[in-house]
């Protein structure tokens, strides 16, 4: 490898960008991300995502022959850096020598997208982005047709896309207000739930069709206006002295519990 072909210097134009995308205004400005790890970025390239840049190690090329190939094949250049470069691209502690600008999927939210759906999560304020990454892989391993997201941390964190392993790229994520699609899914017979710590015993649930589960705020749970215009309450019981569960291992339970009924109807 041409040593006068590796990024060397963290100011280099192209880097400057890379590390912009850590902050959530610039990936609003430019409509771009970054995304760390040769798993997640080979998931977007798989996943459809244009890819603006894609940077190497260039000590660790060897590791990621894999990559390298799917790029080739993609005809996505490549760029090679030094080990201090790569550390200043990546949050993780021993980055695994890869990372990438993906440009972001436009994705044009209305109503009637709801129709060719029965399975749905609208989550309502999460703002840990460890729950939300994990939440987003759990929707996408239940078969969750799509995710609504009102008011909650961006999808394009990386943290978010670390914790979700690539299911962010892989499960149509829409920004949008809960009230107005709730009110439109009643309208055409949907099921809208959420946890509840007045609920019914979430075992004991009768559950349609067509299910929509709402997810809230890791403190404060889903607000009330939210919960008062559900059509059910539910409730995990606890046998234990615990009041309630963190917020993506109750909603873990209970969507692999819906989808089991859901999918063997």
């Amino acid at each position: 490898m041409n040593e006068d072909l590796i990024i060397t210097s963290v100011q280099n134009s192209k880097i400057k960008l890379a590390r912009s995308l850590k902050q959530k205004n610039s990936r609003n400005e430019t409509n771009m991300f970054l995304a760390e790890g040769s798993k997640i970025i080979t998931e977007a390239i798989l996943s459809g995502f244009t890819a603006h840049d894609i940077f190497l190690q260039d000590s660790k090329a060897e590791k990621l022959k894999g990559l390298i190939t799917l790029c080739a094949k993609n005809d996505i250049p490549l760029t090679y850096v030094n080990e201090k470069v790569m550390d200043a691209l990546c949050n993780t502690k021993s980055p695994q020598g890869a990372a990438a600008i993906f440009e972001k999927k436009a994705l044009k939210f209305s109503s009637e997208v709801i129709n060719d759906t029965r399975f749905i999560v609208m989550l309502e304020e999460i703002q840990d982005p460890g729950n939300l990454g994990t939440i987003i892989r759990t929707c996408d391993a239940v078969g969750v047709d799509m995710i609504i997201l009102e008011n909650c941390t961006d999808i394009y964190n990386d943290k978010v896309i670390r914790s979700s392993m690539g299911s962010v790229f892989h499960i149509p994520c829409y920004e949008s207000l809960l009230a107005e699609n709730i009110n439109y899914m009643k309208a055409n017979s949907w099921q809208i739930a959420c946890g509840h710590l007045s609920g019914e015993n979430f075992y004991s649930r009768m559950q349609k069709t067509k299910t929509a589960l709402i997810i809230g705020n890791e403190s404060k749970g889903v607000s009330k206006a939210i919960s008062d215009m559900c059509t059910d309450l539910w409730k995990l019981p606890m046998r234990g002295e615990a009041e309630s569960l963190n917020a993506s291992v109750a909603a873990g339970i209970m969507l692999y519990e819906i989808s089991n009924r859901l999918f063997s109807q």
